[in-house]
């Protein structure tokens, strides 16, 4: 990594090219939304007052923007607190000097998990889609050096399958981007972004106030090439009731929806809910998916044994569905697949990232009939997008990454990622 004023530069730059530069904001180094987080790579010497000046500033204005939210919502409190708390933590870090004991890095790029440190105490600010994984790694999954791809011939693919975005939320994109067009008016403004092989994408509404919103999802859902999934995610369990329930079976109805979910159990140690309740309205979803014949979407952070064995009680070993922005480690996926040998697996562009090596080992050992590619938009901005552009939030055309860092990790042509996720798409979703 390169230097200047013998401390470690940040993001690769100093902070008087970060003035001018259309370099990324100081979003990119702290975002919170919907439970999701990344802290990008950060390390100064205390000796650098010119960087720690520059954090300083930063971290103030960004500490003023988040003050300003509007919340409507006990969730978007929580995470508007969560943010503020994310950058205090860091402010108060900077203005201690960013010694080494204070600030470690992850010794890596500069879009990876931050580690802070505090006077022997370690305060982690981890993506939701991460959770505490096993750490013992089957033998020879880790990479030595996370294969690189070609951004630019990514754009100019042609594909005679394309690629779908397995898992988006487009509700979630919008707002964020404050954007008032519809998601058509949205791709027009971003083509460059948008491959020519995109072909669409599953959009998933997953806050159980959403599903009776029909004037929000259903302007989402009349967009060619975008289905639909409802579910209620089981961080938001303690919401859900009988009314709740009764909106869930009527937002089913519509004709482009076509899984429910995501649904399941998380036990990470950001999930405020009790297991009991979660337990009881993955059981409730599980049935509703079993009786209407929906595919389902499934959301598992920290508690796999517990999900396999819910959706045992309920589904047939041979259930088609989506096990949703997989992070666990290759034996944690080889469970899941000799428990239900019809699921498909997710990875997303955390795959990008050269920290997530437990997502690498995955990426190189699942076979390409058990893979489907996933942005969880507007969350995990890719690496390459995130070091080259002022993104501050994926898109589903960003799930080309996915794909081209898959094939780079196995040494094959991107193509035939595409080719097999694509049909693996149409078979969980059911869409031409």
């Amino acid at each position: 990594m390169k230097t200047f004023d013998g401390s470690s530069r940040i993001f690769g730059k100093d902070p008087e090219s970060w003035k001018k530069d259309s370099g990324l904001s100081f979003a990119n180094l702290v975002e919170i939304d919907n439970g999701h987080s990344t802290v990008s790579n950060l390390n100064a010497n205390s000796n650098s007052s010119n960087a720690l000046t520059w954090i300083e500033q930063e971290c103030l204005s960004s500490i003023q923007e988040t003050s300003s939210w509007c919340t409507d919502n006990e969730n978007d409190a929580w995470l508007k607190q969560n943010r503020l708390r994310a950058l205090h933590q860091l402010l108060s870090t900077s203005h201690a000097g960013c010694s080494s004991s204070s600030i470690s890095s992850c010794n890596a790029d500069s879009n990876e998990i931050l580690q802070v440190k505090n006077n022997d105490s370690q305060a982690k600010i981890l993506n939701c889609c991460e959770g505490s994984h096993d750490e013992a790694e089957i033998k020879g999954s880790r990479l030595a050096k996370l294969p690189s791809y070609n951004v630019s011939s990514l754009m100019v693919l042609k594909s005679e399958t394309g690629f779908y975005d397995a898992h988006c939320h487009i509700d979630f994109l919008l707002r964020n981007e404050r954007f008032t067009g519809t998601y058509a008016d949205y791709i027009a403004k971003h083509k460059d972004s948008y491959p020519k092989s995109y072909k669409g994408c599953i959009t998933v509404f997953c806050k159980p106030h959403s599903f009776a919103e029909k004037n929000v999802w259903g302007k989402i859902l009349v967009q060619d090439n975008v289905w639909g999934a409802f579910g209620c995610h089981p961080k938001s369990a303690n919401f859900y009731n009988d009314r709740i329930e009764r909106d869930l079976e009527r937002a089913l109805c519509h004709g482009k929806v076509r899984a429910l979910g995501e649904i399941g159990l998380d036990y990470s140690e950001r999930s405020e809910c009790p297991t009991k309740k979660q337990h009881d309205v993955f059981r409730r979803q599980l049935k509703i998916a079993q009786r209407r014949k929906f595919h389902v979407v499934i959301h598992c952070r920290d508690a796999d044994d517990d999900a396999i064995k819910i959706m045992h009680e309920i589904l047939p070993k041979d259930t088609i569905f989506h096990l949703h922005c997989f992070t666990g480690n290759w034996k944690t996926a080889q469970k899941w697949i000799k428990a239900f040998p019809n699921v498909y697996i997710g990875i997303t562009n955390l795959v990008t990232f050269s920290s997530a090596v437990e997502t690498h080992g995955v990426a190189r050992y699942i076979p390409l009939n058990r893979l489907l590619l996933e942005t969880d938009a507007p969350y995990f901005v890719p690496t390459k997008v995130r070091s080259s552009s002022r993104a501050r939030f994926s898109h589903p055309g960003m799930a080309i990454h996915v794909a081209a860092q898959i094939a780079a990790i196995k040494n094959i042509r991107i193509e035939e990622v595409l080719r097999s996720t694509c049909v693996n798409t149409q078979v969980v979703y059911n869409i031409p």
